[in-house]
């Protein structure tokens, strides 16, 4: 009986400095707040953990795959993701790097802004919890002023006839302003529309003006909502316009008799 005690004692010494030497994982992320167009981007994921933590990346909760401008790199006690050739659409992306072993797991996330050279040594850019934060909200936040600033939100002024002959043309002018570029899109009636090669052409001069262009107007082109939207990643603005189509013989309303 008391060989058996002994035994147990034995085993279980044996088993403290095991049981000591576990540690869950501690994650922490490292990466510069602000970068420039076309640079390369290394977020250094520093990991912890006993048995060593498998560690992934995940963008948004997916996982995140490699491609030709996304690689992973393995160093043992940190990883690293590396993005070549940024873009302005890399901004805000939320980057995850999540670590588990047996005894469990943890995670943290990291954005950046990209911010062109021209604006540098402007602005203010505010962070919530390590992100880059560009959206309203109620809670409190911390500011860092770094030298640097993220852009401007969009503006939009659109411009255009409100009588428009049968068979002629109506050209509406939006003016868009913001910094990124913002991208912009034209909806009637609430559906997108595009250069069908028909009677709608939009135009884009690569800098402010975008116009949309509806040609051989008809009668139910009249009191169409056409819209210009604007959005970059502050924000998105939008105006509405409508026309209405006249009778050249008669001056009133085409189609409608009045």
């Amino acid at each position: 009986m008391q060989s058996s005690l002994n035994l147990l004692v034995i085993c279980l010494l044996a088993a403290i400095p095991s049981c000591l030497s576990q540690q869950r994982p501690t994650v922490q992320l490292e990466a510069d707040p602000f970068v420039s167009p076309g640079s390369v981007v290394k977020i250094r994921c520093n990991v912890q953990g006993v048995p060593r933590p498998v560690t992934t990346w995940k963008e948004n909760g997916q996982p995140l795959l490699a491609t030709d401008r996304i690689a992973f790199e393995d160093h043992g006690e940190f990883h690293l993701l590396v993005i070549s050739n940024v873009q302005h659409t890399d901004s805000h992306r939320k980057f995850e790097c999540h670590a588990r072993n047996e005894n469990g797991g943890a995670m943290a996330v990291r954005s950046f802004a990209v911010v062109s050279d021209g604006l540098a040594g402007k602005g203010t850019l505010w962070f919530m919890s390590g992100l880059v934060h560009f959206s309203k909200d109620t809670h409190q936040y911390g500011m860092n002023l770094a030298g640097g600033v993220a852009g401007q939100s969009p503006t939009v002024d659109l411009q255009g006839p409100t009588h428009v002959p049968a068979g002629g043309a109506a050209t509406l002018l939006c003016i868009v302003q913001g910094q990124p570029r913002p991208a912009v899109v034209w909806t009637e009636n609430g559906l997108p529309l595009t250069s069908s090669g028909g009677r709608i052409r939009i135009e884009d001069d690569g800098g402010i003006n975008h116009r949309l262009i509806v040609s051989s107007a008809q009668p139910s082109d009249s009191f169409k909502k056409y819209v210009c939207r604007a959005s970059n990643r502050h924000g998105a603005a939008k105006a509405m316009r409508s026309f209405v189509v006249q009778d050249n013989n008669y001056g009133g309303l085409a189609g409608f008799g009045f």
